[in-house]
């Protein structure tokens, strides 16, 4: 089961591309749906409340953002799909979780 702060490679829903998104609320007891965000290139338009620096996250190499706008909803039976999937590719969670910041 993930917890808040792992994090997963997935497409963007629509996209085939794949993005490093991170878990930032524990799933809710009754209807198991918890938010995800997409974490992405850091642009001079980015909104810098969070940024992740290289060696903060295995998969960082340049400053990242997390793309609030961009936050999506996801079912409890999902993530055990995404763990699953995977596993292998990267579900890490970061050195300094974004969500204690």
């Amino acid at each position: 089961m993930l917890t808040v702060g792992d994090t997963v490679m997935l497409p963007k829903p629509g996209h085939e591309k794949e993005h490093l998104w991170a878990l930032i609320t524990a799933p809710d007891p009754e209807s198991g749906d918890a938010i995800m965000v997409n974490l992405t290139t850091q642009r001079p338009h980015s909104d810098t409340t969070t940024i992740i620096q290289p060696g903060e996250h295995p998969f960082v190499d340049r400053p990242t953002i997390v793309f609030y706008a961009d936050a999506h909803s996801f079912r409890r039976n999902s993530f055990n799909a995404f763990k699953k999937v995977y596993s292998s590719l990267g579900l890490h969670p970061t050195k300094s979780k974004p969500h204690s910041r």
